[in-house]
């Protein structure tokens, strides 16, 4: 009974959302012949009126056109406000709540019917034409001779003629007898009401004088050919070049050794050229060039020591090395098609400063590079010096692959430190600071500084900055909240305090550890001591080069005493045989002589502490 009542009110929710999820709206639409209504990409019937939906939200509805009509008006009812209708043609609607309830009104009709304006234009090859109604962009379908354009009053005012061949020209259109200027091989045609269009397609059938004129002999080796619709030809800087009237006259240069200064055809600049560029000839045609070939600029490079750094041409990605660089001045030559220098510091050295003569500082990207643009006679400035990383801190990470999908430590010049799980030592000098920490994907964001909480850059983030100091400990957690736990000590009386030395995180050495102290979880121990047994939480620790180390995981105590077996144990007797002791006080072996069967482990051998590795 209690799962079916369940049953039923996720139901209902169910229902309840859906509702409320759901937007209804009218369509009214004055001719279904006319219009087609689709919902969510699926054609609706409609009728002549209104036409009721109850569509989710943000579902698309598209109100479209048939063939050979046009919608003139969709107008919201709620506002009075008109909906965008594309070239007449479409509209697209995307519903939401704030549409419940909404109508909109739907006018269309049929294009013989709109379009009551009449444009008489005459066309020599209709073949070669290409009209469309500005307004509307609806094409023009035009026969050779005379043809009645249609078009819509206040609407498709506008006529725009070219060629149906791109890249091609057309020779000539006129308007009410006057002869129009193309603009980019467009025709524009203003409809007035009573319009008379001409145009001619074909070029009369004669040779047009094409001149190649440069502003000096340099210029002249800017281009490096020329064809003809195409066709290659080697004639152009004849006196009596020529071309039939309409030919496509393609001008390639030579853009990598040549800056183009200036490029006109008639007088008329060109304002791009990649390369190449193509104009139709309709008339005589001047071309002008104004090009010299790419030079050098000088700079000074005053360096403080080269080893210090590496310096390209370009950037320091094209991997274009200046060598030969020495201490104090160097005179370079650059291109100035690319008169960008990078100057970059070798490993384990760095740039102080960037400055020119004119008392400008540069400033490293993010991958520590120094970008300058030279000028002809600049001098630039530089000092480095060589890193010495004298100062150590400890970075410790609990899990290193907690951070699945990306971790980055980094020093401030954006060198990347190699971090693994555990303890780190990490080697840095004070031009290091403020270093990066940054991760994505660990379940955790856990970081302190000397046992201190540090923020992010910003609330929510996994991105820090961090400035460490020469014994730092830096802790970061990604796998866990890490807690908080305490370390106390017992000791025989007759232990000297003194005697014994206590570090936590490796390098940390802790004062007054007999009273205790608290670490993280996971923070190492070691301790010092000589001629005495160390056990945590009662189990025991065994030195490895007489340093008891042990990790906390939980509270703990640490218990050190003197071991009373090496009060016991006994030296060799008087038949030579030696005794072998563990640090418990157990006899092992009543012949030193086996020691090497031993396993590694401390011992007392003859009264003496003894270790042994394998």
């Amino acid at each position: 009974m209690v799962k079916l009542y369940k049953s039923i009110m996720v139901l209902m929710l169910s229902i309840i959302t859906l509702a409320a999820n759901a937007v209804n709206f009218t369509i009214n639409v004055d001719d279904p012949e006319r219009v087609k209504v689709s919902v969510a990409y699926e054609e609706k019937s409609i009728v002549a009126g209104d036409n009721v939906f109850d569509v989710a939200e943000y579902s698309q509805v598209v109100i479209e056109a048939k063939a050979g009509t046009l919608i003139q008006s969709i107008v919201r009812t709620s506002d009075g406000g008109s909906e965008y209708i594309t070239n007449m043609t479409s509209c697209n609607l995307y519903v939401s709540s704030y549409n419940e309830g909404e109508t909109w009104t739907v006018t269309s009709g049929m294009e013989a019917d709109v379009r009551t304006g009449v444009c008489r234009v005459t066309v020599d090859d209709a073949s070669k034409v290409r009209i469309q109604r500005n307004g509307t962009y609806s094409a023009v379908t035009l026969n050779d001779g005379l043809n009645e354009v249609r078009y819509i009053p206040g609407t498709e005012t506008q006529l725009m003629i070219a060629s149906s061949n791109y890249g091609t020209s057309l020779y000539k259109v006129t308007h009410n007898g006057n002869t129009l200027e193309a603009q980019y091989n467009t025709w524009y045609v203003n409809l007035t009401g009573d319009d008379e269009v001409e145009i001619l397609a074909n070029f009369p059938d004669i040779n047009v004088p094409v001149h190649f004129v440069y502003a000096d002999d340099e210029s002249k080796g800017f281009i490096t050919g020329v064809t003809v619709d195409a066709t290659q030809v080697d004639n152009y800087n004849d006196e009596d070049f020529s071309v039939k009237a309409g030919t496509s006259i393609t001008i390639s240069g030579n853009t990598t050794d040549y800056a183009l200064d200036e490029l006109t055809i008639n007088g008329a600049p060109v304002t791009y050229f990649y390369g190449s560029y193509t104009t139709n000839i309709t008339e005589e045609t001047t071309i002008s060039v104004k090009a010299h070939k790419y030079g050098t600029i000088s700079a000074t490079l005053n360096i403080d020591d080269p080893a210090n750094m590496n310096v390209y041409r370009g950037y320091s990605y094209n991997g274009e090395l200046i060598s030969g660089l020495v201490s104090g001045q160097n005179t370079i030559e650059v291109s100035e098609t690319n008169t960008t220098i990078s100057i970059v510091p070798q490993s384990g050295c760095y740039i102080t400063s960037v400055t020119d003569n004119e008392g400008q500082s540069y400033y490293a990207d993010y991958n520590g590079s120094y970008t300058v643009t030279l000028k002809d006679g600049m001098t630039v400035n530089i000092v480095s010096g060589a890193i010495s990383r004298d100062s150590k801190a400890i970075v410790y990470i609990d899990n290193r692959s907690a951070a699945a999908q990306y971790f980055s430590f980094t020093r401030n010049d954006h060198s990347e430190v190699d971090l693994k799980s555990g303890y780190n030592t990490v080697e840095f000098y004070s031009g290091d600071n403020p270093m990066g920490l940054s991760w994505y994907g660990a379940p955790y964001a856990n970081v302190f500084l000397n046992g201190e909480t540090v923020a992010p850059m910003y609330e929510g983030s996994t991105s820090y900055q961090i400035s460490v100091e020469n014994g730092d400990v830096l802790k970061i957690y990604l796998a866990s909240n890490p807690k908080t736990y305490g370390v106390t000590f017992s000791m025989d009386d007759k232990i000297n305090a003194g005697e014994i030395s206590v570090k936590r995180d490796i390098m940390t050495t802790v004062a007054d550890w007999a009273g205790g102290f608290s670490v993280l979880q996971g923070t190492q121990i070691d301790i010092a001591a000589e001629n005495v047994s160390v056990t945590v939480n009662n189990e025991t620790v065994v030195p490895v080069d007489g340093i008891f180390t042990f990790v906390v995981s939980d509270n703990t105590n640490v218990s050190i005493a003197i071991p009373t077996a090496i009060n016991d144990t006994k030296a060799a007797d008087n038949n030579g045989r030696h005794y072998v002791y563990n640090m418990q006080g157990m006899k092992i072996l009543d012949n030193a002589d086996a020691i090497n069967s031993l396993p590694a482990g401390v011992y007392i051998i003859n009264g003496k502490k003894v270790v042994v590795r394998k």
